[in-house]
């Protein structure tokens, strides 16, 4: 699996991502107990659950499903 990683570019970016992704919602997962508005935190956290799975090199992605990923990981980086 590293080998076909460390040669395609495309799947390297996907591997960041999806640990970036995954790191945040563990984050956030530590951070509901510390916190008072714990609605908007539980979102947050399913929300980057959610996009570490979408990100995964596990699934194979075509290049308008990836456009669309990436509008949507500028989206919620706006925000």
């Amino acid at each position: 699996m590293m080998n076909k990683i460390s040669n395609n570019p495309v799947l390297f970016l996907d591997w960041i991502l999806c640990c970036l992704f995954g790191f945040l919602a563990l984050c956030g997962f530590v951070a509901v107990f510390l916190v008072a508005d714990k609605h908007l935190l539980i979102g947050s956290t399913f929300g980057l659950s959610l996009m570490s799975l979408i990100w995964s090199p596990l699934f194979r992605k075509t290049g308008s499903v990836r456009a669309i990923l990436i509008l949507m990981t500028l989206f919620i980086a706006i925000l």
